[in-house]
């Protein structure tokens, strides 16, 4: 097992339960401009993208004049959010903070939606970095994200763990060298973190836990899911509880 020193989390469908929202959004606007979205879009280049990716993508013939009206939309769409957190994560993080554990937040999305999320889930405290789209040349799945919130953390890449719900996060993660968990409750959309390169996926955080690796060692802390160890921390010896 694996020793790790950091843990980075992507936002959306990780850290706050938006993924029915950006789902029905993406829809409503591919109806709109009368192109067809297959699950293959929403794996590769919706959930975990940036909205300049998936324009480019998925909707390559539009107007400049047309793609920013869209821009309007998703900028609509997005400050009318209502962000609420996923089942069991402010737990772990709370669990991460307790223990000095560093953690970053690394999104697609802009500062003023992780800002929004931050207020309406009130975890603004439980992060030690923040990386967003305008800290990054490369969006999803180029690794430059998830090398820098690891560097900001003071982290190398390889000693970190990465919270992932998407196809293009796990491949960012996994490329930047850290140890991807994917955060899926749908069969097939598991199935596809696993084939990009998550060593684990779960359906959500509340069968995660910080535990001491033993009764009679409290200066390593292992994350369990469903009852199996698989991810072990040390602790700096001022975090160590006797």
């Amino acid at each position: 097992m694996k020793n790790y020193q950091a843990a980075l989390f992507d936002m959306d469908g990780v850290v706050a339960d938006t993924n029915q929202s950006v789902r029905d959004f993406w829809y409503m606007l591919a109806r709109r401009e009368n192109i067809t979205l297959s699950e293959e879009d929403f794996k590769h280049h919706i959930y975990g993208c940036p909205a300049e990716h998936t324009l480019t993508r998925l909707f390559p013939h539009m107007s400049a004049e047309t793609r920013l009206a869209i821009h309007e939309d998703i900028m609509v769409f997005e400050r009318n959010m209502y962000y609420q957190a996923m089942p069991g994560v402010v737990d772990l993080l709370r669990d991460f903070k307790r223990q000095g554990i560093p953690t970053a937040l690394v999104t697609s999305g802009r500062r003023w939606r992780v800002n929004l999320a931050f207020q309406h889930i009130g975890i603004s405290e439980l992060f030690n970095a923040i990386v967003t789209v305008e800290n990054i040349t490369h969006g999803k799945p180029d690794p430059e994200c998830y090398l820098l919130g690891a560097r900001l953390l003071g982290k190398a890449a390889e000693d970190c763990l990465v919270f992932e719900d998407a196809v293009s996060g796990i491949r960012a993660g996994y490329a930047a060298g850290a140890t991807c968990v994917g955060i899926q409750d749908d069969t097939e959309r598991a199935q596809a973190l696993r084939d990009v390169g998550a060593t684990l996926v779960v359906s959500d955080f509340r069968s995660m836990h910080l535990a001491p690796s033993s009764v009679s060692d409290f200066s390593t802390l292992v994350i369990q899911a469903d009852g199996t160890k698989y991810a072990r921390f040390t602790l700096q010896a001022d975090r160590v509880r006797q």
